[in-house]
């Protein structure tokens, strides 16, 4: 284009904006502008004219070429295609040309009947779901009648049970109240036992020292016993000696009574010992044991056997 022409600075801005979007495919090893437009279905030639912004391409081109990049794995982003079209837009719109304006206004047209054709399908679309939605909605109002009917007879249901939950809780309270008494009177019959327990203890503890103290006793028990024995097995050795040597002084004093005259009313006379001494008895009233004759001094049953005799 010449310079001054109507809608350069736009078709300018346009190319700009192209051959930034084709940068990133050029770039990649093997790719040219050729492959670029042969993708499009133009002249290599015209596609440089587009590039400088020498022309302006139709409106078709920004899909074609939005079509190839996607096919090569490359598409255009979203934003920068919509500013591509954008740009494309303005510099129709700018231009004085005819053939631009024709096209722009094909474009227009185009457009407007594509979202005529958009609206009416969207028409008819919402048509069907809004019977669609009528149908499920009238479906949903008897499901829901349904539903609540049902949800009534739950409803219904369930303060009956509630109600004898109720009860049934009023009754666990209660059985609670009770085991809480039996606990405690539980309680109170434990801290007796332990109580208990404790004096079975103390007094177990006291039968052991007592059996200690038993079979104490019992040993010394056995040891007196056998103390005993032998005192009285000394005892009756004694015993035996005491009745010999009575009987041998019982014999001597037989013979010496069967010796002594009758007439004699006291002894008197100093050879005559009296009975006993010549066994070294003690003169002088000392008891003493004979078998048969009562334990007296031997002076006074001397006497007596004087009057008896």
């Amino acid at each position: 284009m010449s310079a001054g022409r109507p809608g350069q600075q736009q078709t300018i801005a346009y190319a700009t904006q192209l051959q930034s979007v084709l940068e990133q495919y050029l770039s990649s090893r093997g790719n040219t502008g050729r492959q670029v437009a042969l993708g499009v279905h133009v002249d290599p030639a015209t596609l440089s004219r587009y590039r400088h912004g020498e022309r302006l391409p139709p409106s078709e081109f920004n899909e074609a070429l939005q079509a190839f990049l996607t096919s090569k794995g490359l598409p255009i982003p979203e934003a920068d295609y919509k500013r591509l079209t954008q740009l494309h837009a303005g510099a129709q719109a700018a231009s004085l040309s005819l053939t631009h304006q024709l096209a722009l206004r094909r474009q227009e047209i185009h457009e407007l009947e594509a979202a005529k054709k958009g609206l009416a399908e969207d028409k008819r679309v919402l048509r069907e779901q809004l019977d669609e939605c009528a149908r499920d909605l009238a479906a949903l109002q008897d499901r829901t009648d349904r539903e609540l009917d049902d949800a009534a007879a739950r409803y219904r249901t369930t303060l009956e049970e509630l109600d004898a939950v109720r009860r049934h809780m009023t009754d666990v309270v209660r059985e609670r109240d009770e085991l809480l008494a039996k606990v405690r009177r539980l309680r109170e019959v434990e801290a007796l036992a332990a109580q208990r327990e404790r004096a079975l203890h103390a007094a177990a503890r006291l039968f052991c020292d007592q059996a200690k103290d038993i079979d104490t006793y019992l040993q010394q028990n056995e040891e007196l016993t056998r103390q005993v024995t032998t005192l009285q097995q000394q005892n009756l050795s004694l015993l035996n000696e005491q009745t010999e040597l009575n009987r041998k002084y019982v014999a001597a004093l037989t013979r010496q009574a069967s010796q002594t005259p009758a007439k004699i009313s006291g002894w008197g006379y100093p050879h005559i010992k009296e009975p006993g001494e010549e066994y070294g008895l003690p003169p002088n009233d000392s008891a003493f044991y004979c078998l048969g004759v009562a334990n007296v001094p031997r002076r006074k049953w001397l006497a007596r056997l004087r009057r008896q005799s």
